[in-house]
């Protein structure tokens, strides 16, 4: 069972699972309204009181697809089970790294 917050996450001023984030703009220099990471149920995953927090959309970006990338990496170990045997340091970094991110599930 997961205990993150399941995806898609979005990043925006809010959200409403029906349409998705309202966008936060970088360039426009309004910052009176902090950026928050959103749920699938509209549910603030990561939230800031100051925009230095998310300083960069690449790395909002990387941040709000991190449900889904767990999800591939998932597919991916399933994938290459079995696949040869060159597969199988592969197969370990892949544990290694769903290890990581869900360590206290």
């Amino acid at each position: 069972m997961n205990k993150h917050t399941p995806g898609p996450w979005w990043f925006g001023i809010s959200c409403e699972p029906e349409r998705g984030a309202v966008p936060f703009d970088y360039k426009s220099g309004n910052f009176f309204d902090n950026g928050a990471i959103f749920g699938a149920a509209g549910e603030e995953v990561v939230g800031c009181g100051e925009y230095n927090v998310f300083s960069s959309a690449a790395n909002v970006r990387l941040i709000a697809a991190a449900p889904e990338l767990l999800e591939m990496l998932r597919y991916c170990r399933e994938w290459l089970q079995g696949s040869s045997p060159k597969a199988a340091a592969r197969i370990q970094a892949i544990d290694a790294l769903i290890a990581k991110t869900t360590e206290d599930e």
